[in-house]
């Protein structure tokens, strides 16, 4: 019995948080051959202030990645801000960017159902707080999270304190949607609620790869306890 619950811890800790890094531009990144995007940027100050920011219902989006190789591995996800700020009256000083941490879970879905597959955090310290969400936003992996192709994955992030406009626009993309779950500052939530509409500006960074995806841990989990009677059976009959 000692040796089927290692499995099963050594696949949680496969899921554990790790420690990813994030940087700021005032320019949209460079798009790559792989890479699914939804570029379209919100005008300064559109935004739902009870959906759009990083301290709210988690703010998140689902993507659809391409059909072209095995698998693909995503190494970072930018999103970019509302520019809240840009319009009277300015946000309070500090209010933006915080100086503790920021955290962003990729997850496969099912319908509404949030699946995790991988959960990192960054620190936010030395990121501009000029209280006007300009920038782009990217969040790199420190282990980059290994999708299948032709599939939908969903990311969602929030920020420890302060907050972060997200940009969103209409419904232009057909590989996904806008959505918020039910936490806040937090990943308990695990059902995608989509009635924020519309999709989030956001640059999925790919790069094919022949390595084929695992299953998600929690499946593979499953599995696992279905073969528990087997393992049973095994060792009364050896008895």
């Amino acid at each position: 019995m000692t040796r089927f619950f290692l499995v099963i811890a050594l696949l949680t800790a496969a899921n554990a948080a790790q420690a990813g890094f994030l940087t700021t531009s005032p320019n949209a990144p460079v798009i790559g051959p792989s890479d699914v995007v939804q570029a379209s940027f919100a005008a300064p100050g559109a935004f739902d202030a009870a959906r759009d920011f990083t301290d709210r219902p988690t703010p998140g989006q689902s993507f659809t990645t391409p059909n072209a190789a095995p698998a693909y591995r995503l190494n970072s996800i930018t999103v970019k801000g509302v520019g809240a700020g840009e319009l009277p009256p300015v946000v309070a000083a500090g209010a933006g960017f915080n100086t503790d941490s920021w955290h962003l879970r990729i997850s496969a879905i099912t319908g509404t159902l949030l699946t995790t597959l991988a959960a990192e955090s960054a620190s936010a310290t030395g990121l501009p707080a000029d209280d006007d969400f300009r920038y782009y936003v990217t969040f790199t992996f420190t282990t980059p999270v290994l999708l299948a192709p032709g599939s939908t994955y969903a990311f969602d992030l929030f920020s420890e304190s302060g907050y972060f406009g997200l940009s969103r626009v209409g419904d232009v993309y057909a590989g996904g949607a806008a959505f918020n779950t039910t936490g806040v500052r937090d990943f308990n939530g695990t059902a995608a609620n989509f009635a924020v509409g519309g999709d989030r500006t956001f640059f999925a960074s790919l790069s094919p790869t022949s390595v084929a995806a695992v299953p998600v841990p929690p499946t593979a989990a499953l599995a696992l306890v279905g073969l528990l009677p087997l393992w049973r059976a095994g060792r009364r009959r050896r008895a």
